[in-house]
């Protein structure tokens, strides 16, 4: 298993602990100090959750953020010619350095 199936399982864990967390406190045969310690303890599994969120939140940008990296350094010029013209110089744009340049 991966790391990132690892953290899944981790937070399917977790939620389904929290689920039951809350099922037993609304027991009412838990006494206070039971009660309290439950709370605590959902607050420390809640954290624990969030916490492997995050990683895998973040594990998931990482790939995004290579690809737009990637993709900057990388630029494809694209050719784009249109149907029904005849020459190339129909289809370039005309620049100020080259209406300024006598050679052409």
């Amino acid at each position: 298993m991966t790391e990132l199936e690892l953290l899944e399982d981790k937070i399917g864990e977790f939620q389904a602990h929290l689920n039951d967390a809350w099922r037993s406190l609304s027991s009412s045969s838990l006494t206070p100090f039971e009660r309290r310690e439950l709370r605590n303890e959902m607050k420390r599994c809640g954290a624990e959750l969030q916490r492997c969120l995050e990683l895998v939140r973040a594990e998931h940008s990482r790939p995004r953020m290579r690809l737009s990296e990637n993709g900057s350094t990388s630029a494809k010029v694209v050719d784009f010619r249109l149907l029904g013209q005849s020459g190339k110089a129909d289809l370039l744009p005309i620049l100020p350095e080259a209406v300024t340049d006598p050679r052409r």
